[in-house]
C-alpha cells in the first residue's frame, strides 16, 4: 500500500493496516462476502435492463455506436453507485464490530477492494465489448478501451472523493483529541468552557426528570463535534462519522432518514427545511448556546 495515499503524507503504519484489512476482507468475512456478491447481483440486473431500455427505446437510431456510447454512460454511473454501496457495507460491518470509521479504515477499503474491484468490472465489461465485437464480424469500432477508460475515470473519481473524507476524518479526530487532552494543566477546563458554558445555579431548573446516560453520551457527542467548528453539511457529515444518528423518536415518529446527511439534504423541500432546524436546535441544546447557522437553512 502506498504511503502517499494517506493524507498529509502520513505513511500508514503496517501493522495497523493489515490488522484493518484482516477484519474486513471478504475472502476470510462471510457475511460481507454474501453482502458484497447480493450487490454484485443487483448491480448486474440494473445495468441488463437499462441497457435493454436505452436499445428498445433507440432501435430506429442508426447511430448505433452513439446509442452503445449511453449505455457505456449508464453503465459508470451505476459502477459509481455501486462502489459507494459497497463503501457503505465495509463502514457499516466496521461499525458494528464497535469502531468509529477512521481515516486509516476508509484508504485500506479503498485501495484493498474498490478500487481493484471496479478496475475488475471494467475488464469483464472490455472483454463482453470485444467479443460483441468480433462476433459482429468486427465491424465498425470495438468499445472495449471505452469501458476500461469508465472505469479508470470511476476510480479517480471514487478516489479523490475518499480521500478528501479520509483527510475530513483526520481532521476531525485531531480536534476532538485536541479537546480531550490539552497540552498544559488547566486547559481542559478552558476548553470545556468555550465548548459549553457553565449554568450558573439560577438558569438550572429544580425541577424535572434528569437526562437519561444515553441522551447525555449523545449530546456529548455533538458538543464534542460541534467544537470542531464545522457547520451545515460538514456538521452531519462530522455527526456520521462519529457513529452518531438521527434521533430514533424522529426516524418511528415521522419517517426522518436515520443519517443526519440524508436528513440535511432531504429531497422535499419542506423536509429539508423541517429537518436542518431540528438538527440545529438539537445543537443548540446540546452545548447551550444559540447556533442556528444560516448555513442550515441555504437551500439547495
Amino acid at each position: 500500500m502506498s504511503s502517499n495515499s494517506f493524507p498529509d503524507g502520513q505513511p500508514d503504519p503496517a501493522g495497523q493496516a493489515t490488522n484493518i484489512w484482516l477484519r474486513v476482507d471478504p475472502r476470510h468475512n462471510p457475511l460481507i462476502s454474501k453482502k458484497l456478491g447480493l450487490a454484485v447481483g443487483e448491480l448486474r440486473k440494473d445495468i441488463e435492463k437499462e441497457g435493454a431500455e436505452i436499445r428498445s427505446n433507440n432501435r430506429l437510431n442508426l447511430n448505433r455506436y452513439g446509442v452503445e456510447m449511453a449505455i457505456i454512460k449508464m453503465w459508470s454511473q451505476r459502477i459509481e453507485e455501486h462502489a459507494n454501496k459497497c463503501c457503505d457495507i465495509f463502514c457499516h460491518h466496521w461499525k458494528l464490530l464497535g469502531h468509529q470509521k477512521t481515516s486509516f479504515f476508509v484508504t485500506v477499503v479503498l485501495e484493498n477492494y474498490l478500487l481493484p474491484h471496479i478496475e475488475q468490472l471494467g475488464g469483464t465489461a472490455a472483454r463482453h465489448a470485444d467479443l460483441v465485437y468480433r462476433r459482429g464480424g468486427s465491424v465498425g469500432k470495438s468499445l472495449s478501451s471505452c469501458y476500461q477508460s469508465s472505469a479508470q475515470s470511476v476510480c479517480k473519481k471514487l478516489k479523490e472523493k475518499l480521500n478528501i473524507e479520509a483527510m475530513e476524518l483526520n481532521l476531525i479526530a485531531t480536534s476532538i483529541k485536541t479537546l480531550e487532552t490539552p497540552a498544559h494543566p488547566g486547559e481542559r477546563e478552558n476548553a470545556a468552557e468555550k465548548l459549553v458554558p457553565v449554568l450558573d445555579s439560577k438558569s438550572v431548573p429544580k425541577t424535572g426528570r434528569p437526562h437519561s446516560k444515553l441522551t447525555e453520551t449523545r449530546r456529548q457527542i455533538i458538543r464534542r463535534v460541534a467544537g470542531t467548528g464545522v457547520e451545515g453539511k460538514e456538521y452531519c457529515d462530522a455527526l456520521r462519522a462519529a457513529g452518531l444518528r438521527t434521533s430514533i423518536e424522529w426516524q418511528k415518529s415521522e419517517n426522518c432518514p436515520k443519517e443526519f446527511p440524508d436528513a440535511y439534504a432531504h429531497s422535499d423541500p419542506i423536509q429539508r427545511k423541517k429537518w436542518r432546524k431540528r438538527i440545529s436546535d438539537e445543537k443548540y441544546k446540546a452545548t447551550c448556546k444559540q447556533v442556528h447557522s444560516p448555513k442550515l437553512y441555504t437551500r439547495s
